[in-house]
């Protein structure tokens, strides 16, 4: 009896002890939460991001896709960045390179390359709208997380009210100009993030559904965009093509 109860006080303590340390355990939003405020530093990095866009009007459906390659460099006030993207529409392909150091923004497309002074500061700005981070899980109605590899993946969902923030990316996206940002809705924001073992973002997939009323006729949009992280705090070097000083002064 006494080696009977012995051995179910032992199971009793294990249990206590096990139960200690979980309670230690980050929960999955202050997980997610590490994770976003990570992403929010933008430290050196490299990303690819994929993009693809349908939209339809009525019975008209047009497709666009797009590719973009970037590295970014910071060492405290320095900046450097490297931008280089195709844009794909039905029969038509555009490709652009955009480059920034020295307090130097330079962007050649179509054939045509400029350079102009420009502050570092809304560089990474742009960098921001342009690659953007995963929504706070405050901003969330759904928030699950799951172990992948040996890392952890993050499934989400946006809440209805937080919804119309997302409306300058949705603009970025479907084309700056191109349709009256007062009739553009989001109607729905999800996605997904990975991370490695240290925490690091390895990838992000966001998806996003977008209606614009032009003054009629609503046109749906529906997005997806897939991030692809590498050397995340690392030390990135940018490469810059050999005629960059060639490119002509504006401003």
């Amino acid at each position: 009896m006494k080696k009977v109860l012995s051995v179910v006080l032992a199971l009793a303590l294990l249990l206590a002890l096990t139960a200690a340390g979980c309670s230690g355990a980050a929960s999955p939003e202050e997980r997610f939460g590490a994770v976003v405020q990570q992403a929010a530093e933008l430290s050196s990095m490299e990303v690819d991001a994929d993009t693809r866009i349908r939209m339809a009007l009525g019975q008209e459906v047009l497709d666009q896709t797009s590719e973009t390659a970037a590295q970014l460099f910071r060492d405290g006030e320095t900046v450097e960045m490297a931008v280089k993207s195709t844009v794909r529409y039905p029969g038509q392909e555009i490709s652009g390179e955009s480059y920034y150091r020295d307090g130097h923004f330079y962007t050649s497309v179509m054939g045509q390359s400029f350079q102009v002074p420009y502050d570092g500061n809304l560089v990474l700005e742009q960098l921001r709208v342009e690659f953007p981070q995963p929504p706070a899980a405050s901003e969330l109605s759904l928030l699950k997380m799951d172990r992948e590899g040996n890392g952890t993946a993050f499934s989400y969902a946006v809440r209805p009210e937080s919804l119309e923030q997302y409306v300058d990316q949705a603009i970025l996206l479907i084309g700056s100009g191109l349709f009256p940002a007062e009739g553009m809705k989001v109607t729905a924001v999800s996605g997904r993030v990975t991370v490695g073992p240290d925490n690091r973002i390895q990838s992000h997939t966001m998806r996003m559904s977008v209606q614009i009323d032009l003054g009629g006729p609503v046109l749906e949009a529906a997005a997806e965009r897939v991030f692809r992280y590498r050397n995340v705090g690392g030390l990135v070097s940018v490469e810059f093509p050999a005629d960059l000083e060639s490119y002509t002064p504006v401003g």
